[in-house]
């Protein structure tokens, strides 16, 4: 497998930059918007060679962007599970708020380098992942990736395929979505 990669759009209209997010009949608004991060973390990683971007909007970036853009995929599931680690990162920081990114690495093999909900932990065992927020920065955090063993590496693709078979998954799944769906429509 490469080493890392990101797939993940360039939300930079304002469309996406007032997200709101509505759900249990209460407004959350975002805390940070991560469109600038991703900007960051694809300039530092772009330094390393082992880093690929993909996703629609890039291609209108310059400089470091360029050195590592790739284009679309036709299959993000394809290309995820190519590469050892995914930067998977929301557009923004919301408690609660946790969307399919980690779950495409789960599905993939693919170890998720997540930023977003600041209460990740709380759905998602710490270890099936790894966490941007433990690094003081982009330097320690590619130290630390580039230390990890293969057993290491398997132990968080054991977890996360542990935590997809488990009781605790089930409010992510397409099942408990559309019952969600279901029951809404019919009261």
């Amino acid at each position: 497998r490469k080493f890392l990669v990101m797939i993940q759009m360039d939300k930079s209209t304002n469309l996406y930059r007032r997200f709101i997010i509505l759900t249990n009949r209460k407004r959350l608004y975002f805390q940070k918007d991560l469109l600038g991060e991703r900007i960051k973390i694809i300039k530092f990683f772009s330094r390393t060679g082992k880093f690929d971007l993909y996703g629609g909007g890039w291609e209108k970036r310059e400089g470091a962007i360029q050195k590592v853009y790739r284009g679309r995929v036709e299959s993000k599931y394809q290309k995820l599970s190519e590469y050892t680690f995914a930067i998977a990162t929301e557009n923004n920081i919301t408690p609660g708020f946790i969307g399919e990114t980690m779950f495409d690495c789960f599905y993939t093999g693919t170890v998720p380098v997540y930023l977003g909900a600041p209460d990740i932990t709380e759905y998602i065992p710490k270890d099936c992942f790894i966490d941007m927020r433990d690094f003081k920065n982009y330097e320690a955090l590619q130290i630390f990736l580039e230390s990890l063993s293969a057993s290491q590496i398997a132990s968080y693709r054991e977890h996360a395929l542990g935590f997809l078979k488990s009781e605790q998954y089930k409010p992510f799944s397409r099942e408990h979505f559309a019952k969600i769906f279901v029951d809404a429509c019919v009261t």
